[in-house]
Formats: structure tokens, C-alpha cells, sequence
């Protein structure tokens, strides 16, 4: 938007009203034409940042608290006042809680963060779907799973015959 539309139109206005008197009041329209530019220029953008919050608080309502709506901003960038549309990031889903009463999940009351590959993330999401249980679930229980004692001989992670490590999963 030019503002300098704006301003010529205020200034032949102020022009014209002064075209009805004497030459000393056409003198002293014109100095006032030229002194008021700059008080008309903030009074306009006065209003067009009230218009903006406005618009703003108007988008924010009408979005209940489903999701942040979004920001209504002006810009000067020289005579041109440019308007701005900011859109927050949406808010997430929470991620639903883990079903209650599930021995793997005890009390889960800690959380943790994982970093894992894509390969083995796809891998577990498949492995959790294929068993009916949430990526979360399924990683409690084979958490649990890994860390119990196994009965066999020479317990733990060891093999019976020479004490090597096995690991991975068992899929099929």
C-alpha cells in the first residue's frame, strides 16, 4: 500500500479548504500542508497498527484454543506499508498416555529421550504395529524383557558354551 496516495489526498483537501481565503491564508495552509505530512503519515500508521491488532485479537477468538491462530502485522518499509500474516507453528497432540494396568509399564512415571536411526525406528513401529501395541509399549516391554535374568545356564547375556554376547531381535 502507498502512502503517498494517502498524503497527496490530505494535502489537496487542506489545499482546497484554504483556496477560500486570502493569499496569507493559502501561505499558511501551504507551510501547514508541508508540516502536517509527517503527523498525518504516523496518524495513519497509528491506524493501521490498531487495525492489525484488532484483526489480530478478532483471528485469535474465532480459534477458540484448538490451535494458535494467526498474527496480523504492519511493516514501513520506505512509503510502503506493507501488511505481515505470521503463522505459529501448530500446536502438537499430546501423545496419549499408555493404557493403565500393563505389567511392562509399571508406573511410568520417567521419561526418556532415544535417538535412533530411521531404519531401526521404522523397524520398531513395525514391529509395535505387528504385535497390536504402541511404539511406546513395545519398547517397555522389550526393555523389561532384555534387562530380566535368563534361566539358562551361565545366566545373564552369556552364552552357555564360551561366554560370548549375543544381540538383536527376533523377528518372525
Amino acid at each position: 500500500m502507498e502512502l503517498e496516495v494517502f498524503l497527496r489526498e490530505v494535502s489537496e483537501q487542506l489545499t482546497a479548504a484554504a483556496a477560500l481565503g486570502d493569499d496569507r491564508t493559502r501561505e499558511v495552509a501551504a507551510a501547514l500542508v508541508s508540516a502536517a505530512r509527517s503527523a498525518v503519515r504516523v496518524a495513519i500508521l497509528d491506524a493501521l497498527a490498531a487495525a492489525a491488532i484488532e484483526v489480530t485479537d478478532a483471528l485469535h477468538a474465532a480459534g477458540g484454543d484448538a490451535q494458535p491462530a494467526p498474527a496480523v502485522g504492519v511493516q514501513l518499509i520506505g512509503d510502503q506499508v506493507r501488511f505481515t500474516v505470521s503463522s505459529p507453528p501448530p500446536v502438537p497432540d499430546p501423545e496419549p498416555e499408555p493404557a493403565a494396568g500393563r505389567a511392562e509399564d509399571g508406573d511410568a512415571t520417567a521419561r526418556i529421550s532415544l535417538r535412533l536411526t530411521e531404519g531401526l525406528k521404522a523397524d520398531i513401529e513395525r514391529a509395535a504395529g505387528q504385535a497390536g501395541l504402541s511404539v511406546n509399549s513395545w519398547l517397555v516391554r522389550a526393555a523389561s524383557t532384555a534387562l530380566r535374568p535368563s534361566p539358562g545356564p551361565g545366566g545373564g547375556w552369556h552364552s552357555a558354551g564360551g561366554g560370548h554376547r549375543f544381540t538383536g531381535w527376533v523377528t518372525g
